[in-house]
């Protein structure tokens, strides 16, 4: 079951695709020719401003949706970490199997939770991940499924 991502971030995605739709489309307006500047001789002066900030706001959330993407990366490098280090001590002390097992596939989940959320943040599909950076996660199912072979 995949967590339903916060309304903050819901928010954030619909109100840059509306932004980035309507910069488009005011550059489509802008290459209909000479007829649609004659049309509207105000249009430079009353909707510049507007355009401007919309443009500032849409920087402001491209720069917050890169923190973000950061965030996840230095996430995810974090539990990969911290993954090596609980495993270390597992094999290091004689622990219950299934208490070991257990710390395993909480450290699997979490790692697996930072990499969908970098994913719904940078907007790339899964397929362009695949390639990116599957180590850790590939790493934590080996732990899960086969603890004494990694």
């Amino acid at each position: 079951m995949e967590p339903k991502p916060s309304r903050e971030l819901r928010e954030l995605v619909s109100r840059v695709a509306s932004l980035e739709a309507q910069l488009k489309s005011s550059r489509l307006e802008g290459k209909g020719g000479v007829v649609e500047e004659g049309k509207c001789a105000t249009w430079p002066g009353k909707y510049n401003t507007l355009i401007q900030a919309q443009a500032r706001e849409l920087s402001h959330l491209r720069q917050r949706m890169r923190e973000g993407r950061g965030v996840c990366h230095i996430l995810t490098q974090h539990l990969g970490d911290t993954t090596k280090g609980f495993e270390e001590l597992l094999r290091a002390n004689d622990i219950d199997y299934y208490m070991g097992q257990s710390f395993r596939e909480q450290l699997a989940q979490s790692t697996a939770l930072a990499q969908r959320m970098g994913t719904k943040i940078s907007g790339r599909d899964r397929a362009e991940l695949h390639d990116d950076k599957m180590g850790h996660e590939l790493l934590a199912l080996r732990w899960v499924l086969c603890p004494n072979d990694v």
